[in-house]
């Protein structure tokens, strides 16, 4: 990483202080490099001794903090108020009573329904099979290629079945993960 990278990395992990403070941090640190040019550093020199933009951004804040200034509090800093998490959850039950189940519910019979489908076309044979011992069938070529028709349609609806179920499954995941951190601030 060069001086440029480093400055701009530094800046982006300061975005949570004003641009005056901001301004003379990165001034200092614009001076480290100067000296190390003196010195006959290079700037790759200069980065490695002062290490990762990120911890110098988290010791200043830190720093900060210890002192007393104000910063605004990052998401996991920020204290979670009974009341609102209350009042959210009835808002979101509510919510999702009126607005998500059904649909939900829907949709979750279609995927049911499909994989019912893909499932009872896949053993189309077995069932063939046994209606071939137990009956006496007149036209087994028509057959045969009807089941094989069904078998090879059931085969295709599950192989596209498992992306979607993957997919639904990470949908269904995030909303309720959202659901829970709306709720726990």
């Amino acid at each position: 990483m060069d001086k440029r990278g480093f400055m701009r990395e530094l800046d982006y992990h300061l975005r949570d202080l004003s641009i005056s403070e901001r301004k003379d941090i990165l001034e200092d640190y614009s001076d480290h490099f100067k000296i190390g040019e003196i010195d006959g550093k290079t700037e790759q020199d200069v980065v490695l001794e002062l290490g990762s933009p990120r911890t110098i951004a988290q010791n200043r804040l830190g720093d900060r903090q210890l002192v007393g200034d104000q910063t605004r509090p990052s998401s996991y800093e920020r204290k979670s108020n009974p009341f609102r998490s209350f009042f959210l959850l009835i808002l979101l039950v509510i919510f999702n009573l009126i607005v998500v189940v059904g649909p939900a519910i829907g949709l979750f019979a279609v995927w049911i329904s499909v994989w019912a489908v893909s499932i009872s076309f896949t053993l189309a044979p077995g069932f063939w099979m046994f209606s071939f011992i137990n009956q006496s069938v007149i036209d087994v070529t028509a057959e045969f290629f009807v089941v094989l028709t069904l078998t090879s349609i059931g085969v295709l609806i599950g192989l596209a079945m498992i992306p979607i179920s993957k997919v639904s499954y990470r949908i269904v995941r995030g909303y309720l993960k959202w659901n829970v951190r709306l709720i726990g601030g």
